[in-house]
């Protein structure tokens, strides 16, 4: 279960580092919490799109 979170999570990352400009922040990015993290598993620290915690949390942009 967690190797399969964690490529989950790869593959998510990979897909929008290869969909984006690297200059380009996702809108929807630390709008929901990082499952990997919060199990202590998370492998892209700073780089994460997801939020490591209540506070690096952003709301979801209108019509997203």
């Amino acid at each position: 279960k967690q190797a399969t979170a964690m490529v989950r999570e790869l593959i998510m990352h990979n897909e929008l580092q290869s969909a984006k400009p690297s200059a380009h922040v996702p809108q929807n990015r630390k709008t929901k919490l990082c499952e990997n993290y919060a199990k202590g598993t998370c492998t892209f620290g700073d780089r994460c799109n997801f939020a490591h915690g209540a506070n690096e949390l952003r709301e979801q942009p209108a019509g997203s």
